[in-house]
């Protein structure tokens, strides 16, 4: 039922227009599309939404938009134009360059903006199987293959999702969009069966990839010793700590960059583990991670 397309796309410098290419891969040449933004991703959303939409305002209503709106997800339409639009492909020093740091993403919509919005609304409130409620945080670029692109051809998750009021959603990749589109409108349904439980196992493994590839990321711009690893190479040692009983991120992170330095100086990982804990196992992963990888900086040292 749901098409999914990729377009390939180098950063635009500041200031640099958007191409014909780029308004076709979203297929803008005669339209316009709705962005829904995170504050909470960047405190300068609402701020940049409003400038350059007429109709930006938070989801949020009442209470949560009093108490939450400065973190909460915002909704305005853009036109080809539009600076926000621009600023999503564009690579530069200003906190407002979002090339791979899209706050959000955008949806083509089928029938009015109002009626857009009025599906989001109900797409942000779930409930799992057992009775308990949730936000839904669909616009989310690091989720959004799970969820938007997930269970194509399931005639009640695709209805549930896209309904009649969403022609298309479109979100980064780590080299342009991708983009996930419903040829024909279908008629709203209920949360199917099981409802957000069907895609909780996609939303970790997910969150997982972005993770091990922030780690691979980070080791290349620590220069010598940490960059020579493959995606692969620094997935797998990921995924070693997490077998090791490391579960947080930032525990995650120390043992890997530990492993590495313990590695290039020929010693044991496991010996070197037992030294830096000492008598007693530290009381949590992140206090275990921390003092492994002081030990590893003593050695590398030596």
């Amino acid at each position: 039922m749901l098409i999914r397309s990729e377009a390939i796309f180098s950063p635009l410098a500041p200031n640099e227009p958007l191409s014909a290419s780029h308004l076709a891969a979203m297929n803008l040449e005669d339209g316009s599309v709705v962005a829904v933004f995170d504050a909470a991703a960047n405190h300068q959303v609402p701020e940049l939404l409003q400038a350059d939409s007429q109709t930006a305002s938070c989801l949020w209503q009442g209470k949560a938009k009093e108490h939450l709106g400065d973190c909460a997800p915002w909704i305005g339409g853009l036109q080809p134009d539009s600076k926000a639009l621009q600023y999503l492909f564009t690579e530069g020093p200003a906190p407002w360059h979002w090339w791979t740091f899209w706050p959000g993403i955008l949806f083509r919509p089928r029938r009015s903006p109002e009626d857009l919005r009025r599906h989001l609304r109900r797409l942000s409130r779930v409930t799992d199987a057992q009775g308990q409620a949730y936000f839904l945080r669909f616009w989310e670029p690091q989720t959004a293959e799970s969820l938007w692109a997930s269970h194509a051809q399931d005639p009640s998750h695709v209805a549930w999702r896209f309904g009649e009021d969403i022609a298309a959603v479109i979100w980064p990749t780590s080299e342009g969009i991708a983009q996930v589109e419903l040829p024909d409108p279908v008629t709203a349904g209920p949360l199917p069966e099981r409802g957000i439980d069907a895609y909780r196992p996609l939303f970790r493994t997910a969150r997982w990839q972005n993770f091990t590839n922030r780690v691979f990321t980070g080791l290349g711009k620590e220069g010598p010793l940490f960059d020579i690893f493959t995606q692969q190479e620094v997935q797998d040692m990921c995924n070693a700590a997490r077998q090791a009983g490391y579960r947080r991120e930032g525990a995650i992170w120390d043992v890997v960059r530990a492993g590495i330095l313990l590695r290039s100086a020929g010693r044991d990982f496991s010996q070197e583990t037992l030294v830096a804990w000492g008598d007693a196992m530290p009381p949590d992963d992140v206090s275990a991670a921390r003092r492994l990888l002081a030990r590893a900086r003593l050695v590398a040292a030596e």
